[in-house]
C-alpha cells in the first residue's frame, strides 16, 4: 500500500510539473514596445465592434427587455442600479456619424449585429424597413471603404422565439435558419464577412447555468441542450448564407466567408503546484472554450461539469463549419475545485495582475493564449473584442499596447491572425452591469449624446496609422 502511494504522488507529482511546462513560455518582455517594429500582413483589418441590443436603443420586442424590467427571487432588478436599455446611444439614428468616428481613428472594419427582433418582430413576418435600415448601414460603410463584418446574433431573441421556448426547443434551429437566410438574401451585396453567433458558450452558460441572463436558469443539462441547439443552428445557418450568398460583395473572387464568433476566456490554476486547481481550469476551459471548438472540428459536441455530469451528441454538419473564427477576449481568471456539495470549480481574477476598474484582470499574454487555443481549426482568425473599463488614461493606453503588441507576436509565430477589433466602439448598455461599466473607445454622455474619444485611446490610431505606412 506504501508504495501504491508513493507511485501515485510521483505520477500526480510528474503530470503537474508536465502541466506547467507545457502552459509556460507565455510572458515576453512588454517594456519599451516599438510600434514601428510592428509587423502586421497587407490588407489586415482595424476596427471596433458593437453589438445591436447595447447601442441601437428602442429595441422592445426582445427576451432582454422583458428580463432588464423584471426582478430576481429577491425582489432585486436584473440589472445594475435598475437601469434599463431606453435608446441606449441612439446608435439605430447615428450610426453615419459613429461609423465616421471609427474612420477618423483609422479604422477599416466595422462589427456589428441585426437585432432579430427588429427583422422578424413576430414569427414568419419579416420587417422590410428594418431590413432596409441594415442595407443602409452596409451600403455607407462600403462607401466610407469600411468592411462590415456582419453577426446575426448577440445575446439578444425575438419574445416571440423565447415563448416558443428559444433554443431550448430545436425547433429553434430551423428558425435561426430561415432567419439567416432572409438577412443573408437582403445583405449579400455589401457583405461579405458572416458570423452566425457572436459566444454561443457565454451566451448559453450565463442564460442556463449561471441564471444572470435571460431565462435565468441554473439547469447543466438544460445548459448542454442548449448550446448543442445553438451550435446546429450556427452550423445551418452556415450553409443558408452560402447557399443564398454567392455575390461577390468585395471583388475578391470569394462569395462570402461565414464563422463564428467565439468568447475565449483564460483559466489558469490558482495554485500550480495542486492538481485540483489544474482539475478546475480543466474543467472551466472544456465548459467555456473547448467544447465549441471541438464540436466545430469533429462535429462532436461534449459539455462537462465538475459533478460529474456529461452531455454528448454528434451532428456531422458541425464539422468545418467555420471558414474563419473571431476571437474576444478580456481577462484570465484563477481556479480552484471546491466542495459544495460535490464539487465545483471556481474562478476569480488573479492577485498577481493588475486589475481593471470592473474587477477583469489585465493580462495581454492570455489573447495571445486563446489565439493559439482556436488555432487548431486551421481558418483565419479576427480578434472581435478586446476591452478595458479604466478611468485611467495611462491603463486605457497601456492595455491597447500590449494587447497588440500580444498579436504582433502571434503573427511573427505563423499564426493565421488578420484583423485587431477594439470592442467596443462606443460605451454603451453592458448587459447586467447596465451603464456602469465603460469600455468604449469613445465615451458616451447620454444626456447629450456626444461622444468624446477618451483620453490614452489615441494609442490606437497611432498604431494603425504607424503600421499602414
Amino acid at each position: 500500500m506504501r508504495n501504491f502511494i508513493l507511485f501515485l504522488f510521483y505520477v500526480i507529482a510528474a503530470i503537474t510539473i508536465w502541466l506547467n511546462y507545457r502552459n509556460g513560455g507565455f510572458r515576453w518582455n512588454s517594456e519599451n514596445i516599438r510600434i514601428d517594429k510592428f509587423r502586421f500582413p497587407h490588407g489586415f483589418l482595424w476596427g471596433a465592434s458593437t453589438s445591436a441590443y447595447q447601442v441601437e436603443g428602442g429595441a422592445t420586442q426582445t427576451d432582454w427587455n422583458l428580463w432588464e424590467n423584471s426582478f430576481d427571487k429577491t425582489s432585486n432588478s436584473r440589472i445594475k442600479n435598475g437601469q434599463t436599455v431606453g435608446i441606449a446611444v441612439d446608435h439605430w439614428n447615428r450610426f453615419r456619424d459613429d461609423v465616421r468616428l471609427l474612420k477618423s481613428q483609422g479604422g477599416n472594419t466595422y462589427h456589428f449585429s441585426v437585432e432579430w427582433s427588429r427583422v422578424e418582430p413576430a414569427a414568419g413576418r419579416w420587417n422590410p424597413q428594418a431590413l432596409n435600415h441594415y442595407q443602409e448601414m452596409c451600403e455607407f460603410l462600403r462607401q466610407e471603404s469600411i468592411t462590415p463584418i456582419v453577426s446575426l446574433h448577440h445575446f439578444s431573441s425575438p419574445i416571440w422565439f423565447t415563448e416558443r421556448g428559444g433554443f431550448e426547443n430545436p425547433d429553434s434551429i430551423r428558425r435561426f435558419a430561415d432567419y439567416a437566410s432572409h438577412v443573408g438574401e437582403s445583405l449579400r451585396k455589401s457583405v461579405h464577412f458572416w458570423a452566425t453567433i457572436d459566444e454561443p458558450a457565454t451566451y448559453a452558460i450565463r442564460g442556463w447555468l449561471e441564471g444572470i441572463y435571460p431565462p435565468g436558469q441554473t439547469e447543466p443539462s438544460l445548459c448542454a441542450r442548449v448550446l448543442s441547439n445553438i451550435l446546429k443552428a450556427h452550423a445551418e445557418a452556415y450553409y443558408s448564407i452560402h447557399d443564398i450568398d454567392r455575390f461577390d460583395a468585395d471583388g475578391d473572387r470569394i462569395p462570402c466567408q461565414v464563422g463564428l464568433v467565439q468568447q475565449v476566456p483564460i483559466f489558469d490554476p490558482a495554485r500550480k503546484w495542486l492538481i485540483t486547481d489544474w482539475l478546475a481550469s480543466w474543467n472551466k476551459d472544456q465548459q467555456a472554450n473547448q467544447s465549441v471548438i471541438h464540436a466545430l472540428l469533429t462535429g462532436k459536441f461534449t459539455f462537462r461539469t465538475e459533478k460529474g455530469f456529461t452531455f454528448r451528441e454528434d451532428y456531422p454538419r458541425l464539422e468545418n463549419s467555420v471558414d474563419w473564427i473571431g476571437v474576444n477576449y478580456t481577462s484570465e481568471e484563477d481556479c480552484k475545485l471546491r466542495w459544495n456539495h460535490g464539487f465545483e470549480a471556481k474562478s476569480s481574477a488573479s492577485l498577481m495582475l493588475p486589475i481593471a476598474d470592473n474587477g477583469w484582470t489585465i493580462y495581454p499574454a492570455g489573447l495571445y493564449r486563446a489565439v493559439r487555443n482556436v488555432s487548431r481549426l486551421g481558418v483565419p482568425i479576427y480578434i472581435t473584442g478586446n476591452i478595458i473599463d479604466s478611468n485611467d488614461p495611462v491603463m486605457r493606453r497601456r492595455f491597447i499596447l500590449e494587447h497588440i503588441d500580444a498579436i504582433n507576436e502571434a503573427i511573427a509565430d505563423k499564426y493565421d491572425v488578420r484583423g485587431y477589433l477594439y470592442g467596443e466602439l462606443l460605451d454603451c448598455f453592458e448587459w447586467t452591469e447596465g451603464y456602469e461599466r465603460k469600455f468604449g473607445l469613445f465615451h458616451v454622455n447620454r444626456e447629450t449624446q456626444e461622444r468624446t474619444l477618451k483620453e490614452g485611446n489615441e494609442i490606437f490610431q497611432e498604431i494603425i496609422t504607424t503600421c499602414e505606412k
